[in-house]
C-alpha cells in the first residue's frame, strides 16, 4: 500500500486583496496626516492667543498695580467719569506709556494705520500686528477712590480679526506723570 502524499503549493495572494490592503493602509495614512496637520493649526492659534492675552494682561497688571502712570496727550489730568477715556498703549523700558486718544472709540479690527497699533517686542512675534486701546473711567465718589480699566487687544490671524478684552478696577488714585 502506498500513500499518496501531495504536496500543496501555497496560494499567492490576488490583486484584489493587495487592492483592499492598499486601500486599509492609505485610508490610515490619509486620516493620520490630517489630524497632525489639523493639531499643528489649532497648536499656532493657541499661541497666537496666548501672546495676545499676555500683552492683554501685562498692560492690565501694570495699570492696576500702584504707581505712577506715565500718561501723554491729557491736559486735564481729569478723566471722565461717564463715558470714560481712551488711550493707546506704547511699552518702554519702565512700562507702559498711555497716550490720550481724543474722540476715541472702542475698536474692532487692527490695521497698520491703526492709532491704537501695538509695538510688539521681539518674544511676542506670533502675532504679525497687534491693537491694544485701554479705556479709564473714573467711578470714584462717597469716598471711595475707584477706576474702572478695560483694556482690549485686537489681532488678525489666519484671516480672522479675532478679539479679547478684559476689565479690571484700580483702588488708588492715579498719579499722571506727563510726558
Amino acid at each position: 500500500m502506498q500513500v499518496s502524499k501531495k504536496i500543496k503549493k501555497p496560494k499567492g495572494l490576488s490583486l484584489v486583496e493587495i487592492l483592499i490592503v492598499l486601500i486599509i493602509i492609505s485610508t490610515t495614512v490619509i486620516s493620520a496626516m490630517s489630524l497632525i496637520i489639523n493639531s499643528f493649526i489649532e497648536i499656532k492659534e493657541n499661541e497666537v492667543q496666548d501672546t495676545a492675552n499676555g500683552i492683554l494682561l501685562s498692560a492690565t497688571e501694570a495699570l492696576k498695580s500702584p504707581g505712577v502712570i506715565q500718561i501723554s496727550g491729557l491736559s486735564s489730568g481729569i478723566l471722565s467719569r461717564t463715558t470714560g477715556d481712551f488711550f493707546s498703549v506704547t511699552p518702554n523700558d519702565s512700562g507702559f506709556v498711555l497716550t490720550y486718544v481724543p474722540g476715541g472709540e472702542s475698536i474692532n479690527e487692527c490695521d497698520s494705520d491703526s492709532r491704537y497699533l501695538f509695538n510688539l517686542r521681539e518674544n511676542q512675534q506670533t502675532i504679525d500686528q497687534a491693537c491694544l486701546q485701554v479705556k479709564i473711567i473714573d467711578r470714584s465718589g462717597l469716598g471711595i477712590t475707584k477706576y474702572e480699566i478695560e483694556a482690549k487687544v485686537v489681532y488678525n490671524f489666519s484671516g480672522k480679526t479675532e478679539t479679547n478684552s478684559i476689565k479690571a478696577f484700580r483702588y488708588e488714585e492715579l498719579e499722571f506723570l506727563q510726558l
